[in-house]
């Protein structure tokens, strides 16, 4: 592997959130695996001091210091921030690279809230509730690019059960309990089969669940861990040490209600749709914009495709409650379970879509201009429609 020094990178990716668990560091690599098929990528996060490029999966990983900037900063044409990052790395690859392109992916952080939107020539959003989020940052409409994201499943998990936990049509609850870490779900996080008990205290919104539908099975999924409840009564438990395992709950669930959902693109709700279950989800979180099966950015780069209704968002435990209940209606349930299966199988389902929306965003974006300000002017067709 070559030396900083000696990359001549047409495309830099810099993130943070690289590594580790967590829907971040999946929405980085996506978005790292699309970049790679359209252009020359490098791959670089920012360190205490340099270091040699270290291979990563199919990615050579550089690491670089803000206060000595590396050659590959001035020679790309595009670079790419994958935030939450140190606002003074996109002041760094200003001065360093004054003609470069910059790319803001916000992750979660509300938009990009740490850098100034002057110094961004585009920015890309998964969903349109991060679109919204960006331009209500101070992101001008015409530089934010709804693109997508691609959400890998695989079919084959709905064919046989999670071993331990053989039953269907249960409520599946997704936890929303703390820890330092972050949240502690297997959604997020699996942890070794062996070295975690089963839940025996459902988190509080879960135990409302149980209670308020007794003759209903409740599978409540925490710390790598799914606990079954019949009856208001515990009556088992399996470990949930993959993806795979979570995606078995998913397909033979009748709901899935996700009390935390992810703050970029709200992965595990995707997921569940894909294998035709609707969630219900919190109002105000980007997975509410699932469950309306929202269908068109506001940019004139979104998506368009047909308008599902995918689920219910609820505000407060009453509301959650009313849902689940008129869930119980199985016409109503299978309506909003093929409506989001077709939602996300078109917004999240095709890498090509994905790569291809990336690769437009990169023709346009290195097409176009600085004004005097050094404010960045859009190139034709980026502009809302």
């Amino acid at each position: 592997m070559a030396d900083t020094t000696a990359c001549d990178a047409a495309v830099v990716l810099l993130a943070t959130h690289w590594s580790g668990a967590g829907e971040a560091p999946y929405v980085t690599r996506s978005l790292a695996g699309a970049l790679a098929t359209r252009a020359r990528l490098t791959v670089a996060t920012p360190g205490a001091v340099p270091a040699p490029p270290r291979s990563d999966g199919a990615f050579d990983v550089h690491t670089i210091s803000l206060d000595r900037p590396p050659p590959l900063l001035r020679h790309a044409a595009i670079v790419v921030l994958a935030t939450p990052l140190p606002a003074a790395l996109a002041d760094l690859a200003r001065r360093n690279a004054p003609e470069t392109r910059l790319i803001l992916a916000p992750l979660g952080d509300g938009g990009g809230s740490k850098l100034n939107p002057e110094l961004v020539d585009a920015v890309i959003v998964p969903t349109r509730y991060g679109l919204e989020q960006a331009v209500g940052r101070g992101f001008a409409l015409e530089v934010v690019h709804d693109t997508g994201m691609f959400v890998a499943t695989n079919p084959v998990a709905a064919r046989d059960p999670l071993v331990g936990a053989h039953c269907n049509d249960y409520l599946l609850v997704l936890s929303d309990r703390q820890a330092p870490g972050g949240r502690s779900s297997p959604a997020v996080e699996p942890v070794a089969r062996s070295i975690w008990p089963a839940r025996m205290d459902p988190v509080d919104t879960a135990r409302w669940i149980i209670a308020a539908f007794p003759r209903r099975q409740v599978a409540v999924v925490d710390s790598g861990v799914v606990t079954i409840w019949r009856n208001r009564r515990y009556a088992g438990h399996a470990p949930v040490g993959t993806r795979t395992d979570l995606w078995r709950l998913m397909a033979r669930a009748w709901v899935t209600i996700d009390l935390s959902p992810g703050h970029v693109m709200a992965r595990e709700c995707i997921e569940s749709l894909m294998f035709g279950t609707p969630i219900v989800v919190p109002t105000g979180s980007v997975a509410a914009e699932h469950a309306r099966g929202q269908s068109m950015g506001a940019s004139g780069t979104g998506w368009v495709g047909e308008a599902c209704t995918a689920g219910r968002s609820y505000s407060d435990l009453a509301e959650l409650i009313d849902h689940l209940a008129d869930l119980e209606d199985p016409d109503l349930r299978d309506s909003l379970g093929g409506g989001g299966r077709r939602y996300a199988t078109d917004r999240y389902g095709s890498p090509a879509r994905f790569a291809a929306a990336l690769a437009k965003l990169l023709d346009e974006t290195s097409g176009s201009t600085r004004g005097e300000d050094n404010a960045p002017t859009p190139a034709l067709g980026s502009a809302a429609t």
